[in-house]
């Protein structure tokens, strides 16, 4: 066995073994990682969304969640599914919540089910209130 194959498979050991020990509530960002196996520059590319969505925020618009699955979908090759795998981690790693929440409450009702423990949690709900004074 080559060193090139000795080290590709105690990647794939290692990164088995991290799958496995990942602590979704401890590591939300490492879990997402793994999980959907990024890269460094895939991480900047979602990060780089939320940037823009961010400064949308920061503008004083309101957040199309139509929009938001068309960037992640066009920017990054990520679909709803992994969308909300994603908003869960950077909400959880407390990144970028104002875009995660503003996200979650432009969703139409029947597709806020898979949030819902999300939209019951007290940030969100201290979210919305900070939200309704324009405290941001």
């Amino acid at each position: 066995m080559s060193d090139i194959n000795r080290e590709i498979e105690k990647l794939r050991f290692q990164n088995q073994q991290l799958k496995e020990v990942g602590d979704y509530k401890k590591f939300p960002m490492i879990r997402l990682i793994v999980e959907h196996d990024y890269s460094e520059s895939d991480i900047n590319r979602i990060d780089d969304t939320f940037d823009k969505f961010q400064s949308e925020l920061d503008a004083g618009n309101e957040l199309n969640f139509v929009a938001v699955e068309k960037e992640f979908k066009d920017s990054c090759k990520i679909g709803r599914q992994t969308l909300k795998s994603v908003i869960e981690a950077y909400i959880a790693g407390r990144l970028f919540t104002d875009v995660c929440y503003a996200y979650i409450n432009a969703l139409d009702e029947p597709l806020v089910c898979p949030y819902n423990e999300i939209a019951k949690s007290d940030e969100y709900k201290e979210w919305q209130k900070r939200k309704l004074v324009g405290d941001f």
